[in-house]
């Protein structure tokens, strides 16, 4: 399994965990003003807001955010 899994993160798939503690593992697909797309390895998708996230979520999506934008001003 941690194989499996670490070569999925590679891709990356990560754990992602709401407010509740459920969690699920997968991969952000799309991200557009707050809304996500979440692709589990198996192939369901899923759909939540940023605002559902944990904590530790959220920092993960703004610093994507901080990325694409240094990137883009970079271009």
């Amino acid at each position: 399994y941690k194989k499996w899994r670490g070569r999925l993160e590679k891709r990356g798939y990560r754990e992602w965990t709401d407010r509740r503690g459920r969690k699920v593992f997968a991969k952000l697909l799309a991200y557009r003003d707050g809304d996500l797309l979440l692709v589990e390895p198996d192939g369901p998708r899923a759909r939540t807001k940023e605002g559902r996230l944990s904590d530790g979520d959220r920092l993960w999506i703004e610093e994507l955010k901080r990325q694409a934008e240094a990137r883009s001003r970079s271009s």
